[in-house]
């Protein structure tokens, strides 16, 4: 697994060629905070989508809680790219030996709730966010619009589909099996 690292510059070139990609008209895009802050403004910038109606959401994962503490931050942006790709790379096969275990009941019984979804039946929906690793905050995203809009196709865009065994494929992404270390990453040095 390779591992790069994308400049504001960049995203900014790769979410343009998303969003050619992308031959779905939906009537909502959704945007996985915090990766997609980046990418849902270009998204509402494109006229591709100036009917789409624009809504964000959260999900943390506990890895991230870790990551925030400034000490480890402070560590993570001494470090050369070399250590961080491994590190990055370490990461990755802990979180993909875990994929086979992940409890699919669990997930499908988790609530979320995404605000300012509307009260009307939507047929097209996007999820868009920067990464799929294991692919579980994006089946806990689809799952609960699948409750709200049962007749509605859901589709998902991400820059980086990093773990080919995830739960969920992603329909629109431009690369696989590869770690995008991002401008907002705790890793990424100015």
């Amino acid at each position: 697994m390779k591992v790069v690292t994308l400049t504001y510059k960049d995203v900014v070139d790769k979410v343009e060629k998303l969003i050619l990609a992308i031959d779905f008209q939906p009537e909502v895009i959704i945007g996985v905070m915090n990766g997609a802050k980046f990418m849902i403004n270009q998204f509402k910038q494109s006229e591709k989508f100036n009917t789409s109606y624009f809504i964000d959401t959260k999900l943390q994962r506990e890895t991230e809680k870790v990551k925030k503490k400034k000490i480890v931050r402070v560590i993570l942006k001494m470090l050369p790219y070399a250590l961080l790709n491994r590190l990055r790379i370490i990461e990755s096969k802990k979180v993909q030996s875990k994929i086979k275990n992940i409890d699919l009941v669990t997930l499908n019984n988790l609530s979320l709730t995404i605000e300012n979804l509307p009260g009307i039946e939507l047929k097209n929906i996007l999820i868009i966010d920067d990464a799929v690793d294991s692919g579980k905050t994006l089946y806990i995203i689809q799952n609960q619009l699948m409750k709200k809009y049962p007749k509605a196709k859901i589709k998902s865009a991400v820059i980086a589909w990093t773990i080919t065994e995830s739960i969920v494929q992603p329909d629109y992404y431009l690369f696989k099996d590869t770690l995008v270390r991002y401008p907002w990453s705790k890793d990424f040095k100015s």
